[in-house]
Parts: structure tokens; C-alpha cells; sequence
């Protein structure tokens, strides 16, 4: 059972107002930062990497879907850094498909026969070829934007305090399953 009242990352008060509506997911954007992507060096087994949008669902969700439509035996041969499960959000998450285990049942998937095959529920924003799978920890952090509504008078000067706080000293935030970092602000936009 989650806690009542989280904790401030801060000292700086809140600011009130609300995040987000039901059904309104670019209110809340949650954007993956992909680390560096494995070079192909000719021994290893080839993927996609595949970068897209979705708006609502889970990492779980994401993963069927893509066995699925690349006839993939097992959903774990899709591979992911980890989960993005923000479901009331327009949520951009990285991917990879074997291209060894799309090889063998017929003639080399292209990137344009790639892009063809991912579901339509799915924007994709980018593919490129990588040489191994995506897996856990390869994630460099995670960005977020929120709108807010309602908030109090005087809420943007406490944001751009906060901001400069979290410049300074960091902020905890939950990176995969269990494990915490210590995570710094990378944008100076309020």
C-alpha cells in the first residue's frame, strides 16, 4: 500500500493544482533516454531497435504486441530497458527485435518491412540496427513534461526554485523494478 503523502524531493513548497486528466495522455509525456546502442560487429546476433509512442498500456502490453506482429515465438525475445508503465501517459519507449529469429523463416526484414510490422497502435519515431538485444540498465534516465492545472499564484517562480535545487543537489527517482538513483535535472526549461 503506497504512503499517503510522498515526500518532497525539496524544500521548496508545493505547488497545488492537478497532473493529467483521464484520456488526455499529452498531459503527461514520459520519454525513455536510450544509453548507447550496441554496435553490430558481425558475430553478434543482429536487432531492431525500435523507438516508438504509445498512449496508454504497459511495457508488458507493448511487448505482446510486437511478438506478435514480428511472429515471434516467446514475448521475451523482445527486449526493452525497462518498464515505462504510465498508462494515463503519451509514453515514447525503446525496443528490440532478433533480426536472426526473423531471418530464418524467410528472406532479410529491411527497415521499411520492420516499420511495416509494427502495430498500428504504435507511432514509430525512430529504427536502427543494433548488435545486441535491449536489456535492463541500458536505459540513460527518463525525461518527463506535465502539465498542470490550477495551480497556486506564484507557481512558477517555486518550479524554477525547485528546478534550481534539483540542479544542485539531485533528486531520488525510482529507475527499474526495486533499485533507486540519484537522478539530476538536465533541462533548464520551466
Amino acid at each position: 500500500e503506497p504512503p499517503a503523502r510522498l515526500p518532497y524531493a525539496t524544500s521548496t513548497p508545493g505547488v497545488g493544482g492537478a497532473v493529467g486528466e483521464r484520456g488526455r495522455y499529452e498531459r503527461y509525456q514520459v520519454t525513455e533516454l536510450l544509453g548507447k546502442i550496441p554496435q553490430y560487429e558481425g558475430s553478434a546476433t543482429p536487432h531492431w531497435v525500435i523507438r516508438l509512442k504509445r498512449q496508454g498500456g504497459t511495457t508488458a502490453w507493448c511487448r505482446r504486441k510486437l511478438a506478435k506482429a514480428f511472429e515471434l515465438e516467446s514475448v521475451e525475445d523482445v527486449g526493452c530497458c525497462g518498464s515505462r508503465d504510465e498508462v494515463d501517459a503519451l509514453v515514447t519507449q525503446h525496443f528490440s527485435i532478433p533480426l536472426g529469429l526473423l531471418d530464418a523463416s524467410g528472406p532479410a526484414l529491411d527497415e521499411e518491412g520492420a516499420r511495416s510490422r509494427v502495430p498500428p497502435v504504435f507511432k514509430v519515431s525512430c529504427i536502427k540496427r543494433a548488435g545486441a538485444a535491449l536489456r535492463p540498465g541500458m536505459c540513460a534516465g527518463t525525461a518527463y513534461a506535465v502539465v498542470v492545472s490550477g495551480a497556486a499564484e506564484g507557481a512558477l517562480e517555486t518550479c524554477k526554485q525547485t528546478l534550481v535545487h534539483v540542479l544542485r543537489a539531485g533528486a531520488r527517482g525510482r529507475c527499474g523494478q526495486d533499485a533507486f538513483s540519484l537522478c539530476a535535472a538536465r533541462s533548464g526549461r520551466v
